[in-house]
């Protein structure tokens, strides 16, 4: 069912608008997979899927995901479900964040403290985690609107007198089909990591486990997310985590 018969066949595919929001915020979840801000649609809109995808995951290994964890309905929120997040976590979000979201969690003192203290590997760690995080989010939240969808779908009828039910029956397959194509592999990236890139797994939470594999920061290097636009200054976050890199790297100082 190629583009083509869409076109031949408007009046079918009109039938779907009853479900039209729900599809588009199904397909929407998968924006939450990301490496290093380089995002799942993104790795599928180029010439060479295979390639872009497999670059996605090494990101996602190495350099992880970017964003706000802590903002209201974040991945956070959905993930914890009730848990205790790490002190830790929430210190290096607040070092992070560009907004006042997180502001009551470390004191002012506690901020200049970690300005000295901090090391570049934790934060990698952090970004890593939300990566992780993220998969698992984006799979459970994917299974349960798959499966109102479904449900929507399945009670789909033409109009009385109307011949085109086959046609209406086809168009559904398909579209289930291609649905859970995309849940088979978001569910493969969330086993991946729940099973083989951590170093543990006691239950169905990522949070204060290690990611795996270790990596060699003296081959692959820290990545450091910014948000300055296009030839734009950096702002006060993003210059705080070029002091942390240059201070651990001892960079202008002389060795004694």
């Amino acid at each position: 069912m190629k583009a083509s018969w869409l076109e031949d066949h408007p009046d079918v595919v009109r039938l779907l608008a009853p479900c039209e929001d729900q599809l588009q915020q199904l397909l929407e979840l998968c924006e939450g997979i990301e490496g290093a801000g380089f995002s799942l649609p993104e790795a599928l809109e180029g010439k060479n899927c295979c390639h872009s995808l497999r670059c996605l995951i090494a990101n996602m290994q190495v350099w992880g995901a970017v964003g706000n964890p802590r903002a209201e309905g974040s991945d956070f929120a959905l993930l914890t479900l009730g848990q205790e997040i790490p002190r830790s976590y929430l210190e290096i979000d607040q070092f992070l964040s560009k907004d006042d979201v997180s502001a009551h969690y470390v004191s002012a003192s506690r901020m200049e403290e970690l300005m000295k203290t901090l090391h570049p590997e934790s934060l990698a760690q952090y970004h890593r985690q939300l990566a992780r995080m993220r998969v698992t989010v984006v799979w459970r939240e994917f299974r349960r609107r798959q499966s109102l969808l479904q449900g929507a779908l399945g009670n789909l009828q033409v109009p009385p007198g109307d011949l085109a039910q086959q046609d209406l029956d086809r168009l559904v397959r398909t579209v289930l089909l291609h649905l859970d194509e995309i849940g088979s592999f978001v569910a493969l990236l969330a086993s991946f990591f729940k099973s083989v890139d951590l170093a543990s797994s006691v239950d169905d939470s990522l949070v204060g486990h290690e990611a795996r594999p270790v990596i060699d920061r003296s081959q692959a290097g820290y990545a450091m997310h910014v948000d300055c636009g296009h030839n734009g200054p950096l702002d006060e976050v993003d210059l705080r985590q070029l002091e942390l890199h240059l201070r651990v790297a001892n960079f202008g100082r002389l060795a004694v």
